[in-house]
């Protein structure tokens, strides 16, 4: 995915590429796994910069749910 070099990190293409795999597949247990995770790690990357409260955070961890 040479056009995303610059905006994701190998991990997170490697991701990309899992998830459309998975997509393939019919997999909709693990990709909603997958979303649930990738939202907890944005969620807690904003506690952590300051972006959000705990309790914003809480709203959108029940609303994706």
């Amino acid at each position: 995915m040479p056009a995303w070099k610059d905006v994701l990190t190998d991990e997170q293409i490697w991701d990309v590429i899992a998830y459309v795999r998975e997509l393939g597949k019919g997999n909709t247990a693990l990709i909603d796994q997958m979303q649930v995770t990738q939202q907890d790690e944005m969620l807690n990357e904003a506690l952590k910069k300051g972006a959000i409260t705990e309790a914003q955070a809480d709203t959108f961890s029940g609303c994706a749910r």
